[in-house]
């Protein structure tokens, strides 16, 4: 276990989870297709599941093998205890309340593939409100072609790097919300995989203006639409 950049915590150590069944079930899951997001993840691939935490085990029928994931980054104790929050952020959370809503991302980034540099905000954008960062971001590598150069996560504050994580299957990285970060271009011959969780803490009114749970899948409209012919 790493922890040397403040907001950033790599963790090597096993964290219980099967990586080699999570990724069997990825790549057979009808889910995967065309990236659901826009901007940023335009070269990539995959699907998202967003909920109110109230909804998770819900959420979780969809895809029932990111269920190890979701339990390793709900950890509550080791987010508090790896992030290191600032007090800032320790206020802002006292005021917000605890995580009430999640955004799960399968990511499929392909042979020369990159995602541009982003800070998430998945489920923190409404019209012209205010913009809510996740209060924490887990990332778990799942396939890591052994022939790959690049794909590496790259973490910025105030666009300063202030780490650079290198693919590997099993690592577990954690880290403050309000970090922008990049994967850079991939060199390779199969996809890097892994799967993301955005952990919010929205106040009342914007939780409630989502779904309780929502699947984005273009993967699964288009077997929907292979069922219509």
């Amino acid at each position: 276990m790493s922890s040397d950049v403040e907001g950033v915590c790599v963790v090597d150590d096993d964290v219980g989870i099967d990586t080699e069944a999570l990724r069997a079930a990825i790549h057979k899951s009808a889910l995967i297709g065309e990236s659901q997001l826009v901007g940023a993840f335009e070269a990539t691939r995959g699907f998202g599941i967003a909920c109110h935490r109230s909804a998770l085990q819900e959420a979780i029928a969809r895809a029932p093998w990111l269920a190890p994931f979701v339990d390793v980054v709900l950890d509550g104790e080791r987010l508090q205890r790896l992030l290191r929050l600032s007090l800032a952020e320790r206020l802002l959370g006292a005021f917000l309340g605890d995580i009430n809503a999640l955004y799960l991302n399968v990511l499929v980034v392909p042979p020369g593939g990159a995602v541009a540099l982003h800070v998430d905000s998945t489920l923190g954008v409404h019209g012209d409100g205010p913009v809510f960062a996740p209060r924490a971001v887990g990332v778990l590598y799942v396939d890591v072609p052994a022939d790959l150069c690049g794909g590496e996560l790259r973490l910025f504050a105030a666009h300063s790097l202030q780490a650079t994580v290198t693919p590997k299957v099993g690592r577990l990285v954690l880290f403050r919300g309000s970090l922008g970060h990049e994967v850079t271009t991939t060199t390779t011959t199969a996809p890097r995989v892994s799967c993301v969780a955005e952990l919010y803490a929205l106040p009342r009114a914007r939780l409630a203006l989502l779904p309780r749970v929502r699947v984005q899948s273009r993967g699964f409209d288009d077997v929907l639409a292979r069922l219509r012919r």
